[in-house]
């Protein structure tokens, strides 16, 4: 009687093992193939000059079909991906403080007043324009986003080492 239950048992843990050792489909993303490109078709060319005219120290990738160019423009890193029709996807504009409009900041600061502000980022895509913000004091990291007038906290993380790093608004 114990042989048959000690076989029923590992018969059971057998069939167990089998069901759950089944490998199960993974899902794969798709190959993204980045290339340095010289060759940018007069769309594309034509499409960001007009958006940036005072570009300079532009670097372009091709990235499957569309093309990101990464440049300087106003002491100012930015990053923008265009199309092969010269369709705008996206443009982002990294900076500091002083960067952000004067109506962004004292919004921020109405808020967070007790906040050094950090890094900004300000991403264009789809007519919308967004602003998100690094904030930080000696007790927490925090990082907003603004749109369209209203402001929201998107992160908050404890800062363990109780000290608030220099805080590059002038640069």
């Amino acid at each position: 009687m114990k042989t048959l239950i000690i076989f029923l048992i590992c018969g059971c843990m057998l069939s167990a093992n089998q069901v759950y050792s089944q490998k199960q489909k993974s899902n794969l993303l798709p190959v993204v193939t980045i290339t340095a490109e010289s060759n940018i078709s007069e769309d594309v060319r034509n499409a960001f000059f007009d958006k940036f005219k005072d570009a300079q120290n532009m670097k372009w990738y091709k990235i499957n079909q569309n093309y990101i160019v990464k440049f300087i423009m106003d002491d100012q890193l930015h990053q923008a991906s265009f199309k092969k029709n010269g369709y705008m996807v996206y443009h982002i504009g990294y900076g500091f403080e002083k960067n952000l409009p004067e109506s962004v900041r004292m919004q921020v600061k109405s808020q967070y007043d007790e906040y050094k502000i950090g890094s900004v980022f300000n991403v264009n895509q789809d007519e919308r324009n967004i602003w998100i913000v690094n904030l930080e004091n000696p007790k927490y990291f925090i990082i907003a986003r603004v749109e369209n007038g209203g402001m929201e906290e998107i992160s908050r993380f404890k800062n363990a080492t109780g000290i608030t790093s220099p805080v590059a608004s002038n640069r």
